[in-house]
């Protein structure tokens, strides 16, 4: 059994990290590498029914997920079974930092090829600095995060990976000619003050 895993030290609650990493269906739209398409419960809430839409291939999979939440509030572990059989195991520790260290954990079955290792260890990395991030952003109560929780909530998790990527092109395209529009106009109060 191969094991890959990445680790991020935050000043988070726990019960803050927890509820987010105890969020099944959240972590699976968190990833940059799929879109969930359902999540179904087939036994209790210990194991799902998962259907994702590879982002690479734009392949439908199924795929159960079995879930092993711990009593402690410091981890929390679902396994995907496919052609590869990957738990997925997320633990807390704090520190005397008044940090948590957030480790994220891939135990991967029977695979020896290095470029399964290496794509799966990429889409650890991503899906890790995703989880990371919306973490961060359920920490505190200012004007800012309040918007931003409830944007990502209600619109930026429900969009697809291709809409997301069209709407972040659409906004780097309203910034560009914005930008250019400011310039003209300077320009051409610069013009003008010369006349």
């Amino acid at each position: 059994m191969g094991c890959l895993s990445v680790s991020t030290n935050l000043h988070v609650s726990v019960e803050t990290t927890y509820r987010v990493i105890s969020n099944l269906q959240l972590l699976l739209r968190l990833s940059p590498h799929w879109d969930l398409i359902s999540l179904t419960p087939v036994e209790g809430n210990s194991i799902f029914e998962v259907v994702i839409k590879l982002y690479a291939d734009n392949t439908d999979k199924r795929l159960l997920a079995q879930v092993a939440p711990s009593n402690d509030f410091e981890s929390y572990a679902f396994t995907l079974k496919d052609t590869i059989t990957k738990k997925v195991e997320f633990t807390l520790k704090q520190n005397h930092h008044n940090s948590i260290e957030i480790t994220q954990k891939y135990h991967i079955e029977n695979v020896n090829d290095a470029s399964i290792l290496e794509t799966l260890s990429v889409e650890l990395k991503y899906w890790h600095r995703a989880i990371i991030e919306y973490i961060k952003l359920q920490e505190g109560s200012g004007l800012r995060k309040v918007f931003f929780r409830w944007f990502m909530d209600k619109i930026w998790l429900r969009l697809k990976l291709s809409e997301r990527k069209i709407a972040i092109i659409i906004a780097k395209i309203t910034i560009l000619e914005i930008l250019v529009l400011i310039m003209l106009i300077i320009g051409w109060r610069v013009i003008q003050s010369f006349k």
